[in-house]
């Protein structure tokens, strides 16, 4: 026994060489302390209390050392947006400063944390306000915040290195997305939600959230189609009420310095992939709709069209594609299902409710066979949703085509056919994965069809037609007469295109 009153146990359970029985007694605690130098403890002593291995704190596997940096210098990222940095050299100017003083205060024993960035964006922000130069204010902000955590004597070399290879760079403000024809940017200008907002209006302020991102793509779009539309002065004479953030940099730049021309060139723009963005923006923002908040999220669509006309036209085409879906049999057993599962559970319908589009409300069904076949039938129409709206998509793009006398004389009846096949197959695709399949398949080929028809490939149209053919086959059994007519159609727009090519053999 050791003079404070502890048992000096060796690893084969001896004192002073006699064996002894441990008995466990609530005021009596054995620790065994090992050093792997010397071997493990026993299994029999292991099987006699709980094992700890102490880690020792910097002691990480390579990958998961790189994952923690990823997500941390991610986290400071978005946490410089939501400050109301703006342009993306100026946010990851500031992160790489942060993380490199982070790391510095490691190595001195000082913990650098989010603190110590609000201060600096906060100061920042403050000398920008009153009206001092933007690179002064920031290595000012800079060398004011971390150099009092750091200390003077260990922490000036760090703040130093940083100034130079950080925040050194005079050209940080300059937009390098692809996107960067306006004042508009995500968190940025103006800031998209306050604490406030969040207290007196969480719901709504949740709703404004969720929408930053896919306002600001829909407003440098149309800042782009304003930028390209006309010259400078013609432009804001004829659009003197334009919202802030629609304006272009260029008609800014006119205002606030008239007599110096405006140097940066007007950049490209891939109309094609900026609609791709909006749409996968604008499904992502209604998937995150309750049945309560789903109002509101039309609402806020019809303030950005409003906003946006004539200049993006977006907005206009979804809310015409929400309204035709609100009345489809997919989105009415969406709401019959959900409601049913609602009632069965005893659940608030006035508290929040999983998102109407998640595949959690079919969790919620559960096991329960009374459920089932309803569980079933959610799921299906869920995963309808997105053939739904990318059918409507389609058909307004063809709607919108501008040549319409070459339709009328060629492809105008297949098309027409195809449409009357796919709308009856919608009506009833819920009931089997197997037609849904079909039908997603059928949809990709129609869309490429019109694509190879509208881009003069007439060559691969007896290919794509082939596929259609085939898809279209597997619904003969359940619609006979629709399949008849696309058929028929086809016929039709074969003979137009053998004549065709006759005629420019004969030219």
């Amino acid at each position: 026994m050791e003079p404070d009153g502890s048992i000096t146990v060796n690893e084969c359970g001896l004192v002073d060489g006699k064996p002894v029985k441990l008995v466990s007694h609530p005021k009596f605690r054995i620790f065994l302390t090992i050093d792997p130098k010397h071997g493990e403890v026993s299994r029999a002593m292991r099987n006699r209390g709980l094992e700890i291995f102490m880690m020792h704190p910097n002691w990480f596997d390579e990958t998961e050392v790189n994952d923690c940096d990823n997500s941390e210098i991610n986290d400071v990222r978005k946490f410089l947006v939501l400050s109301g940095i703006p342009f993306n050299r100026l946010i990851l100017a500031m992160s790489e400063a942060h993380m490199y003083a982070k790391n510095a205060g490691l190595r001195l024993g000082v913990r650098i944390t989010l603190l110590e960035l609000s201060r600096w964006t906060q100061l920042f922000q403050q000398l920008l306000m009153n009206g001092n130069q933007p690179g002064w204010s920031l290595q000012v902000s800079w060398e004011h915040t971390y150099l009092s955590s750091l200390g003077d004597a260990e922490g000036r070399d760090t703040i130093e290195q940083a100034k130079f290879s950080c925040l050194s760079d005079t050209e940080w403000y300059k937009s390098d997305m692809t996107l960067g024809h306006s004042l508009s940017l995500p968190g940025g200008w103006p800031s998209p939600h306050s604490v406030r907002n969040f207290v007196c209006y969480s719901r709504e302020a949740s709703i404004r959230e969720n929408c930053v991102y896919l306002e600001f793509l829909a407003s440098q779009y149309g800042a782009y189609k304003l930028d390209a539309s006309q010259n400078i002065t013609s432009t804001w004479d004829k659009h003197m009420t334009t919202r802030p953030s629609l304006l272009p940099k260029n008609i800014v730049h006119h205002l606030l310095f008239p007599n110096i021309p405006y140097q940066q060139k007007l950049a490209e723009c891939d109309v094609t992939l900026i609609n791709h963005m909006l749409s996968f923006a604008a499904n992502w923002t209604l998937e995150q709709a309750t049945e309560n908040d789903f109002p509101l999220y039309v609402q806020w669509f019809n303030w950005c069209n409003n906003k946006l006309l004539p200049y993006c036209h977006f907005f206009e085409t979804f809310l015409k594609i929400l309204e035709e879906e609100r009345d489809h049999p997919i989105w009415l057993c969406i709401f019959k299902c959900r409601k049913k599962i609602i009632s069965h559970h005893k659940l608030d319908v006035h508290e929040p409710l999983i998102p109407l589009l998640s595949a959690k409300s079919v969790e919620l069904a559960g096991l329960d066979g009374s459920l089932m076949k309803c569980k079933k039938l959610l799921d299906n129409a869920l995963r309808c949703v997105p053939l739904l709206r990318l059918t409507y998509w389609h058909w307004i793009a063809e709607d919108d085509y501008a040549n319409r006398e070459v339709l009328q004389y060629s492809i105008l009846p297949i098309i027409t056919s195809l449409r009357g096949l796919e709308s009856k197959v919608l009506r009833v695709i819920i009931e089997s994965r197997k037609l849904m399949q079909t039908y997603s398949n059928l949809l990709q080929h129609h869309i490429l069809f019109w694509k190879s028809f509208t881009s003069s490939h007439f060559e691969h149209l007896s290919v794509i037609w082939c596929w259609l053919k085939k898809e279209a086959l597997k619904l003969q059994p359940r619609f006979p007469e629709a399949v008849s007519a696309l058929l028929v159609s086809w016929c039709y727009l074969a003979l137009t295109l053998n004549q065709l090519s006759l005629e420019r053999v004969q030219s």
